[in-house]
Parts: structure tokens; sequence; C-alpha cells
């Protein structure tokens, strides 16, 4: 199976901090992923979008990227596309949006720029497919 990424489009970047930020500050992180791909289609989109919260709200971040992949010979794949579709392709646009999101915070004059930790995309689709099993509903 061939699948290539052709675009990957920065579609949303908001930013807001306080002037004056605490030493102490602390992030929660929420992450989420759709996919829009018809069943022998040659093209592919996953969407991916990050919001990062500090508690006292002296810093909301949302970040949304899209990638376009280009999907060829899928009838002969060793790898289903959805499983693609929700572990390798986000993971190949993940890094893009930390960089985006460490460089925005950086430029942006915080003393210690937002390093977002990496993230299992395998253990999310796991874990998606576990609940949909539990809930009664065989993929």
């Amino acid at each position: 199976m061939g699948i290539s990424i052709t675009n990957i489009v920065l579609t949303e970047l908001k930013f807001h901090r306080n002037p004056v930020l605490p030493d102490d500050l602390d992030y929660t992180y929420h992450l989420e992923l759709g996919t829009t791909h018809e069943e022998g289609d040659a093209s592919a989109q996953v969407f991916l979008k990050i919001t990062i919260q500090e508690e006292r709200k002296n810093l909301e971040l949302t970040c949304c990227m899209l990638g376009d992949f280009l999907i060829k010979n899928h009838t002969s794949s060793p790898l289903p596309i959805d499983t693609f579709l929700h572990i390798n392709a986000p993971a190949m646009i993940y890094p893009y949006m930390r960089e985006i999101i460490s460089t925005t915070t950086q430029r942006a004059g915080m003393k210690h720029p937002l390093y977002i930790p990496v993230f299992n995309f395998k253990a999310l689709y796991d874990r998606k497919q576990d609940s949909r099993k539990t809930e009664g509903n065989p993929e």
C-alpha cells in the first residue's frame, strides 16, 4: 500500500496569555482526532486539535491542523486504512503541532515555552476499540 501525505494545513491557532505569568503554571491538555475517508476513495483527511489551558486561565492555546493523504492500492494493504488514519497519520501531523506550540509560546515571551509531551496514538486507538467492544459495538 502506498499512502503519502500531500498537505498539512494549520487551520486554527488561538493564543492568549496574561502579561504577567506566575512561575507555577498548571496545564491541562485535550486532544481531539477526526478522520474522513470513504470506502474506495483515494484520499483521506485527518484532523487534530489540541487545547491547552492553564488552571487559573493565565494561558489558553488552541491549535488545529489538517493532513491530506493520498492512498494508492488500498485493497492490497497490510495495514487497514482505519488503523493508519487513527495511529500513523496523526503521528505524522503531531510533531508539526508541537513545533508550532513551542515556537508560539517562546515568541510570546514566556520564560518557559511549552513543550507538549509526545502522544501515544496507538494507545488512544486501542482504548477506543476496547470501549466499542464493551459497549457491544463490534468494529
